[in-house]
């Protein structure tokens, strides 16, 4: 029996959705996979949506291929998917891999398929390094300017949410899972479980972003038995069930803006750890605001301290080079 995820449709407990054709056997070996992933540690819903599409897409090649078991796949078959792989960047072909062969090391494991049959997907990839942007200083005084003076729900909720991003670094899935029990008014702290990682973590809360919650709460945030901070505004009043809450707070602002460059609410955190770095903290103190179990992690936001970087350069003097003619 096949299964077309061309629609959205309920299989065996798993919400499929995309263009990949699996049978019911395949659906049935995903979800016992699926499941030992999330016992065996933390697997945040964007993970879990790469996992899926990944097993599913291999799983569709094999059903496109005449390959009616696991005990036929071959070598050449895993090599052969990945290079056709639909992804036109080889960082995200090698994402998806990854996570194949991570599903083949299980299914090995299991005795489905050969122990050495996960060694003919690679997990390596070519180092792809990017410039970190953040917003410039009259993006962020454009949002605090507008937290300054929201009024409406819409707007308190807004701010509220830019506010825990842009002050406190949270990322936009753990702003909207806020929970009342997570804020600590006496300690001016919130504590929570990141959804990404699954690693607890207890944040400082600035009064800015202490004053932008509770203006939500008591001005703004409609009557709800949710134990969620952010709620819906429209019936029913319940918890957020996604980041477009999240993303559509920081499109609003900026929906006029000619010069902006971005589209999502992560911004708001690189934005939080240039700004610390610039202000003189250590790396490990950013690692730590940021939730990040290693230090490496924030390399990336060293482009961004101009005011430092002009320090590392070298000057010319001595070592001047003389050509022809005196040039």
């Amino acid at each position: 029996m096949f299964f077309h995820a061309y629609s959205i449709l309920w299989m065996g407990g798993v919400i499929v959705s995309g263009k990949y054709t699996i049978t019911e056997w395949q659906s049935t070996i995903y979800e016992q996979y699926i499941a030992f992933r999330k016992r065996a540690s933390s697997c945040a819903p964007s993970t879990e949506r790469t996992i899926r599409a990944a097993i599913f897409s291999f799983f569709s090649y094999m059903n496109a291929n005449g390959i009616d078991a696991l005990s036929d796949v071959r070598a050449e078959h895993l090599h052969d998917w990945h290079i056709s792989s639909e992804h036109s960047s080889s960082r995200a072909r090698n994402l998806y891999t990854s996570q194949l062969r991570i599903f083949f090391e299980y299914l090995s494991e299991k005795g489905l398929v050969p122990i050495s049959l996960p060694l003919a997907l690679s997990c390596q990839h070519a180092p792809n390094e990017t410039v970190v942007k953040v917003l410039s200083r009259g993006q962020i005084e454009t949002i605090e300017t507008y937290a300054r003076h929201a009024k409406s729900p819409m707007q308190l909720r807004d701010s509220a949410m830019l506010m825990l991003g842009l002050k406190m670094g949270m990322r936009g899935a753990d702003i909207y899972g806020l929970k009342f029990s997570d804020i600590s008014w006496r300690k001016q702290a919130i504590s929570f479980i990141q959804q990404k990682t699954g690693v607890y973590i207890e944040l400082p809360m600035p009064v800015v972003v202490g004053n932008s919650i509770y203006r939500y709460i008591t001005e703004g945030r409609p009557a709800s038995t949710a134990d969620t901070v952010f709620v819906n505004h429209v019936s029913p009043d319940n918890s957020l069930r996604g980041s477009t809450s999240v993303r559509n707070a920081i499109q609003r602002i900026f929906r006029d803006d000619a010069e902006r460059d971005f589209t999502g609410f992560h911004i708001t955190r690189r934005t939080f750890a240039s700004q610390m770095l610039c202000s003189g903290s250590t790396v490990p103190l950013i690692a730590a605001a940021l939730g990040h179990a290693r230090a490496e992690s924030v390399a990336p936001y060293l482009s961004t301290d101009d005011e430092n970087l002009r320090r590392c350069a070298i000057g010319c003097c001595g070592i001047e080079y003389a050509g022809r003619y005196g040039l």
